[in-house]
């Protein structure tokens, strides 16, 4: 039982390290930090819009959807 209850202890403390380790490296980010990502589409603005607006063939090319709800 005692081996149990270090092996615990163990894991707990470990956890705790790492949950320490990824607080200081989440710390030491920027603050100000932006991720963007680009693509270009050989359509024009207005055709791109009217694909990304007609959510009921949303299904035909978002992979994440199944059925239109309403």
């Amino acid at each position: 039982m005692k081996l149990i209850s270090l092996i615990v202890i163990g894991v707990v403390v470990v956890l705790a390290l790492l949950a320490g380790i990824v607080t200081l490296i989440g710390a030491s980010l920027p603050v100000k930090h932006v991720a963007s990502r680009s693509l270009f589409l050989h359509q024009t603005p207005q055709q791109v819009y009217a694909v990304a607006r007609d959510f009921g063939s949303a299904p035909s090319w978002r992979s994440d959807l199944k059925t239109r709800r309403r």
